[in-house]
């Protein structure tokens, strides 16, 4: 190789020595100096794993429906004292058995809040939440206003249990969902947690694909940086569009075209395979798509007046700034359909601290999320699908002791962790549905609630194949995101949610009670 091309190598911060081939692989480039994206950028061109994959992802296909999961990460409560939890075989959210008022105590509910009391539930979402739910009221502050939002939004609950505030249960399903459809323009999946799935807790381990893993993002110039090199590599503007200079983009090119401007002679010396040699050309071609599609300005929302006044118009704010960042900026990348899947944990859910008040606090700022992520998607025309999950669970007090401050309104104080009392919650939105003139978002016969609880107790482990296995509670997800994005006939959405499960997951086994786990119609339709 030339002095000349070594020294323009170099000035971009790459070390090629005379008897070292091009880097090809993700261990080389780094070895080079040149760090890889953040996950899904360029990685496909720039490790040379698949040029193809960035044509893929930036063609017109179908998307499917954004998915956005949400992690209580420590064991928070969600059946009973947030969405409501029967005790029947039937799965009605409203079977209380042989009423005894003090059976909803370890779920947090003292005797006078027996859900089978006047007022004390609430149906505004489909789902049926109690009246004193947090959840219910973050997210009322955030759609009250809008009550053709609530209208269009439907949930289930899904009774399982997992391990007490750990962070080892597999519960997470980024890699699934995207598996499944959830497909991003630029990356796959992101998260607001440096961990593969993007979130506290793993996916099941058949399921992780470690070409897919999830890119941090926890503001939005983290978003930008999805077109960016790293900072060991180079400065980190170098490739950034908002540089002074405003040469980001020819940068990146200019070192794809000094690799791929070599003659073919040059290039046998240092890759002896036709195969790699076609892939760097294929390579840099690839990614010039990517800037001529994407650009590190426009993947941060506060460069556009239109995305950012959406966004706080979802989230609050005021000037550049939007309330909540570290949630909204994954969420707009999801809703943008930049991503497919995006995970955020929320810590601080290990709320058993011997009062109501502090998981009531906690349940309510989810609940806010939750309302301006919806928020944010209709904004935009967006359908959202959205899961609620939680390592492990709580338990009420079992003595019924009351935090009777303000803040406590009377509900029953945390005791102590109860992986038998955790459950799911899938949500989603159908933009410009209206469950009052079109019916609700779920099948015809079917109830809102999977598996169930025993009277005055924890989940019925053997009421569903998932409820007492928390490696087999990600198909009761994945099913009903499968069912939501069904294009069959009402009558035809378990059959087609089945078969899209077994062709997507050929070597995994279809729950024998599939059928019973599948309670959403298609939200696609």
């Amino acid at each position: 190789m030339s002095e000349k091309k070594l020294k323009n190598l170099s000035d971009l911060g790459i070390h090629l020595h005379e008897d070292h081939k091009i880097p090809v692989t993700r261990r080389e480039f780094l070895a080079s100096g040149i760090i890889g994206l953040s996950t899904m950028a360029l990685v496909p061109s720039l490790m040379l794993k698949s040029p193809q994959a960035i044509a893929d992802a930036i063609g017109d296909a179908a998307l499917g429906v954004g998915f956005l999961a949400f992690e209580g990460a420590g064991g928070m409560n969600i059946a009973g004292g947030n969405v409501l939890v029967g005790f029947g075989a039937d799965e009605e959210q409203e079977n209380y058995g042989n009423i005894n008022y003090a059976d909803y105590i370890l779920l947090g509910l003292p005797p006078a809040m027996h859900p089978s009391k006047s007022g004390m539930i609430n149906k505004d979402y489909g789902l049926v939440f109690h009246s004193t739910s947090g959840i219910l009221a973050g997210m009322n502050e955030v759609l009250a206003m809008t009550p053709d939002l609530k209208d269009s939004i439907d949930g289930i609950i899904i009774c399982g249990r997992t391990a007490d505030d750990s962070a080892a249960n597999p519960i997470n399903v980024a890699f699934q969902a995207q598996k499944s459809g959830a497909k991003g323009k630029l990356v796959q999946l992101i998260g607001n947690t440096g961990t593969p799935t993007g979130a506290r807790s793993p996916a099941i381990a058949t399921q992780i694909n470690s070409s897919l893993q999830s890119s941090r993002i926890t503001n939005f110039a983290e978003g930008s940086g999805l077109l960016s090199i790293g900072a060991d590599a180079i400065n980190p503007t170098f490739l950034d569009l908002a540089n002074a200079d405003g040469k980001g983009t020819s940068r990146i090119q200019s070192f794809l075209g000094s690799i791929t401007g070599l003659s073919k002679a040059r290039l046998d010396k240092y890759v002896n395979r036709e195969l790699e040699t076609q892939a760097i050309a294929k390579s840099q071609n690839a990614s010039k798509e990517v800037f001529q599609k994407f650009s590190p300005i426009a993947l941060n929302p506060t460069n556009s007046p239109e995305a950012l006044a959406k966004l706080q118009a979802a989230f609050g704010g005021t000037g550049k700034v939007v309330t909540n960042e570290d949630i909204a900026s994954v969420a707009n990348l999801v809703t943008d359909r930049i991503a497919g899947v995006g995970s955020i944990t929320v810590g601080g859910c290990d709320y058993h601290t011997g009062n109501a008040s502090n998981g009531i606090a906690k349940d309510t700022e989810i609940g806010r999320y939750i309302g301006k992520c919806i928020k944010l998607a209709a904004s935009k025309g967006q359908n959202l699908f959205i899961h609620l999950y939680t390592d492990g669970g709580v338990g009420g007090d079992n003595a019924g002791t009351t935090d009777d401050t303000a803040a406590g309104a009377g509900r029953v104080n945390w005791a102590g962790d109860n992986g038998t009392t955790s459950s799911q919650l899938c949500i989603v939105y159908k933009y410009n549905h209206k469950r009052s003139l079109s019916g609700s978002l779920i099948l015809s016969g079917k109830t809102r609630q999977v598996g169930y609880f025993k009277q005055g107790a924890g989940i019925n482990l053997t009421s569903t194949s998932v409820s007492g296995n928390v490696d087999q509670m990600w198909k009761a997800v994945i099913l009903n995101y499968l069912a939501c994005m069904s294009s069959a006939t009402p009558d035809g959405v378990v059959a087609d949610a089945k078969k899209r499960f077994a062709e997507v997951f050929p070597s995994e086994s279809l729950p024998s009670d599939a059928a019973n786990l599948i309670r959403f119609k298609s939200i696609v339709a």
